[in-house]
């Protein structure tokens, strides 16, 4: 089974910035300035990111594609 296909990423719309392996944020993770969620559920909740979902197929180039990519 393909673990890639359980990897996620989010898109900070205030920031302005993706950040990768989204579904590791925990309480530890609280206050960073990239992503201010205390859990990854809050992320799908609060409308300042864009949570996108791994495909788990890569590109020529051996890169991940994930929702939303254009290809």
């Amino acid at each position: 089974m393909n673990n890639d296909r359980f990897k996620f990423r989010v898109w900070n719309k205030k920031e302005k910035i993706l950040h990768y392996d989204a579904e590791k944020t925990y309480d530890s993770m609280h206050g960073n300035p990239i992503i201010c969620a205390t859990c990854f559920v809050d992320l799908l909740d609060d409308n300042n990111y864009i949570v996108e979902q791994c495909t788990g197929i890569k590109d020529k180039n051996g890169t991940l594609i994930y929702e939303g990519d254009i290809i």
